[in-house]
């Protein structure tokens, strides 16, 4: 799988886990073992910061992608940048995706 398809999958998840449509859990399969709990932490503690709703609550704004870049390096490593949204408020992801048996997993989450 080539990485800009990695990222985006794994975007589509985080964005998924803010709106309460997946638990964070899901994103273990596309995560290195050793990081998860990190990604996880950066990822969640942003539901926080920008007080995101109970998603039980019909008509709610939802968290969407308004941007990904990916920048792909030769040596099986590669980086990205996301631009989110939730209402007036926008803030960034970069992410670190590595290339592990043949799949790409992140390795590094920092919400900006």
């Amino acid at each position: 799988m080539r990485a800009q398809i990695a990222a985006a999958r794994f975007v589509s998840a985080c964005v998924e886990v803010l709106n309460g449509f997946r638990p964070v859990s899901h994103l273990r399969a596309l995560t290195t073992p050793v990081e998860f709990a990190d990604v996880a932490t950066q990822l969640t503690r942003r539901t926080v910061r920008v007080r995101i709703p109970d998603r039980s609550r019909a008509g709610q704004e939802r968290v969407r992608l308004r941007r990904l870049q990916v920048f792909d390096q030769p040596t099986g490593v590669a980086e990205a940048v996301a631009v989110l949204r939730h209402g007036d408020t926008a803030w960034a992801m970069a992410l670190r995706f590595e290339q592990h048996g043949g799949s790409w997993l992140c390795t590094l989450l920092e919400v900006i």
